[in-house]
């Protein structure tokens, strides 16, 4: 299975390495595994459930803000 690293991640999705570091301290990434050496490895499926979570964050957002 191919993994991608922060960097890679955060080009894919127009994020910055900061903006996901972010989301993981916030628990938001639990499923994303770390290698030995301690560095977050996404998966394709990582990287989709993330967007749909980002995605369901700013619909929120966008509800919120309506109010």
């Amino acid at each position: 299975m191919k993994t991608y690293g922060i960097g890679a991640v955060a080009e894919r999705m127009g994020l910055s390495v900061a903006t996901i570091r972010y989301y993981d301290e916030m628990g938001l990434l639990p499923f994303v595994k770390r290698d030995q050496a301690g560095r977050r490895r996404f998966t394709d499926d990582n990287i989709q459930l993330l967007q749909m979570i980002l995605d369901d964050e700013f619909t929120i957002e966008v509800q919120q803000v309506r109010k």
